[in-house]
């Protein structure tokens, strides 16, 4: 099926009259943007995976008040168009992407900690990724486990010894998702992709929905809190964002020993495949491979 056609395949199942049609094409899905009834909407098409977890994503979100998507449609039977498909209210927003270091950058940070604090406090009652849009069931059966299969979906598993010593990759192991310090009881709602997000910036800075969660919402917190956010291709990911999250959510949750102690070692994780993910799409991966060899050495001394 014609790709183009899917947002008019979608239309006549649905009732639907699109117009003012604008299609924006992403590596793994195409959104269009269309008018009906005078009101603007967005048809989400994944082109790999199902969207069950986007959908327990922003239904979760919104039965929990914090800014989200409006959920208007969902299909994941692939009988319409071969593909999932889920629909939405437009949102004019903006993200951060492109402010390195400079007042928006830190400011949207401050904005985007103080939401996640609201999220993190929402049980899931699984690890990984909801099986369903309900959340009845997930990916995998505890957090060490929801890493490892992390890993093993995102990077290619003869990478890592392209890149890093056998010693390297066995003390980052043991210190990451097979140390079982950093096991928790109850998994809590995480976005697992960060900064995605819709933003207003003018006149002030503010938060207009979290959007597009990653491959994994169901665990613990500090994983979002220590992801590493890559600006471009070079793996430089500034300090502006990543200090004004830091400030917006420990300014209303102060972290305790144990969360400090996993918020290092998973910043570890995150730096660690995602030097691996950039070394797998062929960008600049020295800088991230760089700061994940000398991070180590920081958390193995310390």
């Amino acid at each position: 099926m014609d790709k183009d056609n899917y947002l008019s395949k979608v239309a006549k199942k649905l009732g639907l009259d699109p117009k003012d049609i604008s299609i924006l094409s992403r590596p793994n899905s195409i959104v269009y943007k269309y008018t009906h009834n005078n009101q603007t909407f967005a048809l989400k098409v994944s082109l790999i995976d199902t969207l069950e977890t986007e959908v327990f994503f922003i239904k979760t979100l919104n039965a929990n008040f914090i800014p989200s998507q409006l959920l208007v449609a969902y299909d994941f039977s692939k009988e319409i168009i071969p593909c999932s498909f889920i629909i939405t209210r437009w949102i004019n927003g903006d993200s951060f992407i492109g402010h390195i270091n400079d007042e928006i950058s830190f400011k949207g940070g401050i904005e985007y900690g103080k939401e996640l604090v609201k999220m993190h406090e929402i049980k899931t009652g699984g690890y990984g990724v909801p099986l369903d849009p309900l959340g009845k069931k997930w990916s995998s059966k505890n957090w060490n486990r929801a890493l490892i299969s992390f890993i093993s979906k995102n990077i290619k598993k003869e990478t890592p010894l392209k890149i890093f010593d056998k010693e390297t990759i066995n003390s980052i192991s043991r210190m990451t998702y097979f140390n079982s310090k950093l096991s928790i009881n109850e998994p809590k709602l995480i976005h697992g992709d960060l900064p995605n997000c819709l933003a207003q910036k003018k006149p002030e800075v503010k938060l207009l929905a979290l959007i597009d969660p990653g491959g994994i919402v169901g665990g613990d917190p500090m994983y979002d809190l220590s992801f590493i956010y890559n600006y471009d291709e070079n793996g430089y990911f500034g300090e502006g964002f990543m200090n004004g999250l830091l400030k917006g959510y420990t300014d209303q949750k102060k972290l305790s020993p144990s969360e400090i102690y996993r918020f290092k070692c998973l910043r570890l994780f995150h730096l660690y495949w995602k030097t691996c993910f950039f070394y797998d799409k062929k960008w600049n991966h020295n800088f991230l491979m760089s700061e994940t060899n000398e991070y180590l050495k920081v958390l193995t001394q310390s």
